[in-house]
């Protein structure tokens, strides 16, 4: 059973990883991919009510 649960894992993980090559063209960690995303998200929300926002990247985001 462990080993089915780690089989799961590892194939789950490639499919991140997949789906970050398509978005990023890098495979880079999941956390990362979201939080890029988030901040970008939350620059078009602000863009289009007008606003301006500063976004900073953390230390351990710029090594990625």
């Amino acid at each position: 059973m462990k080993n089915k649960n780690l089989l799961r894992d590892n194939l789950e993980k490639t499919h991140k990883c997949h789906i970050n090559i398509a978005i990023s063209g890098t495979c880079i960690r999941q956390p990362f991919t979201i939080s890029c995303m988030l901040k970008f998200i939350c620059m078009l929300n602000a863009r289009s009510a007008g606003k301006e926002i500063y976004i900073s990247v953390t230390e351990e985001e710029r090594q990625y």
